[in-house]
């Protein structure tokens, strides 16, 4: 069982009781038997926030074996901790899930990238349809403006790249989403 308690943003603390349990399936086509990206975040302790998103919005389990092959840009816990307290705490709520699905998704490419692959001036469409932009300057390589510091972690199912920034979509207009937040959880009427 994955147990561990979550800061969200500066101000909440959340607990993540999840048990995230391989399902018996095919193994991959590789000899070595490999976790899914699920298993694989819920490892890392600095990926929590990421993780528990992704699970709120449900994209959790269409990340999971036998689905893919994915590219994950996961962002640290830190770089969640950049963002303003007032949106992490607004895409929290409850009836905010399809801002935060939008969010997560930009973060998602439907095949494998590994990190020989991510060529400078290469674009990315990723799951939601926009473009990331590779910058590659010799072993620094940033994906729009997140560095990736840990690259190429292997799962069953494509690769996680760890990246030191929250990537926000085109057109996600953070104010205008503040604006209309409101104490149930959903944008003013």
């Amino acid at each position: 069982m994955y147990k561990r308690a979550i800061k969200v943003g500066r101000s909440r603390t959340y607990s993540l009781f999840k048990e995230f349990v391989a399902q018996p399936t095919s193994p991959p086509v590789n000899d070595e038997i490999l976790p899914d990206i699920p298993q694989t975040l819920a490892t890392y302790e600095s990926l929590t926030i990421f993780l528990t998103m992704l699970d709120n919005t449900g994209l959790i389990d269409d990340l999971a074996y036998p689905a893919g092959p994915f590219t994950v840009f996961a962002p640290t816990n830190d770089a969640f901790d950049e963002i303003s307290s007032d949106l992490m705490e607004c895409l929290s709520k409850s009836g905010n899930k399809a801002e935060l699905s939008y969010i997560l998704r930009y973060h998602l490419v439907n095949r494998k990238i590994v990190l020989s692959g991510l060529i400078d001036g290469m674009k990315i469409e990723n799951s939601s349809g926009h473009l990331l932009k590779v910058d590659r300057d010799d072993n620094v390589v940033k994906i729009n403006d997140g560095r990736i510091i840990n690259a190429g972690i292997s799962v069953s199912n494509g690769v996680v790249h760890i990246i030191n920034s929250v990537l926000i979509p085109p057109g996600f207009d953070m104010s205008a989403f503040l604006a209309t937040c409101d104490e149930d959880g959903g944008g003013k009427q």
